[in-house]
């Protein structure tokens, strides 16, 4: 009896579901960190408002749609339970053309991230206007220590061109408030003269394998995320072969 041998089909991988909207860079491996000096603040009263005003913002298109957006928050640790809300307004020579506020609940002594951002239609050519962003706090005791490692707000523009990109930065964006806006650090006015500055804190960032850039973690609370939205998440410490390490 002849036996006749089968060829060999080498097994074809099926195809994607489903696609992140960013991928490993691999310029960082995630084990690099940095230790970071935070600024300490202590507030006579039970509240305070951080702002900062943008007298000529103009938007920029992104995802290759007639959409723009201006983005603010950052990283902030309370000593008391506390309110916390970022108002943005948008105005014009004819008064305010459209607002966006957010409002957070802060436990005491417990690092929070936090973003806001307000949506416009962009028309075509350079239209200007007038940005204020409040960052306000309202502590449920007098008297308390705030801490800041970075605060943001200004226009996005990481996404121009990226149309890809957009079901992405919709899927969960406010677990990835504010690094999700791609922004440089910036400083906010206090509604207090010279507000008393004490020792400065620590914070320790690691690096990202997507976008390269480090990002704040709780070293002292792993499972409470901060730049880093699965870190730890359900189970800590750390015990992922990369980030688990740190490398200075």
């Amino acid at each position: 009896m002849e036996i006749k041998l089968s060829k060999f089909l080498q097994p074809k991988r099926r195809l994607t579901r489903q696609r992140s909207g960013f991928n490993v860079g691999g310029i960082k491996t995630g084990s690099e960190c940095l230790l970071s000096q935070t600024k300490v603040f202590r507030i006579n009263g039970s509240q305070i408002t951080l702002s900062k005003k943008d007298p000529s913002v103009v938007f920029t298109k992104l995802f290759d749609k007639n959409l723009g957006i201006y983005g603010a928050g950052g990283y902030i640790k309370i000593s008391t339970n506390s309110e916390l809300t970022i108002k943005i307004e948008l105005t014009d020579e004819s008064g305010l053309i459209a607002e966006s506020k957010k409002t957070y609940k802060v436990s005491n002594s417990h690092w929070v991230r936090v973003g806001n951002d307000l949506q416009i239609e962009v028309e075509d050519g350079a239209k200007t206007y007038s940005v204020s962003v409040s960052l306000k706090i309202v502590s449920a005791t007098p008297n308390f220590q705030l801490e800041i490692y970075e605060l943001y707000a200004d226009v996005v523009k990481f996404y121009a061109e990226k149309s890809n990109y957009f079901n992405a930065f919709y899927e969960k964006t406010d677990l990835y408030k504010p690094d999700i806006y791609y922004l440089d650090s910036c400083e906010f006015d206090f509604d207090v003269k010279d507000p008393e500055q004490i020792e400065p804190g620590y914070i320790v960032s690691k690096s990202c394998n997507r976008c390269a850039r480090f990002l704040p973690i709780d070293v002292e609370n792993e499972s409470n995320s901060l730049g880093f939205s699965n870190h730890c998440k359900k189970k800590a410490p750390c015990v992922h072969n990369a980030f688990s390490r740190y490398i200075y």
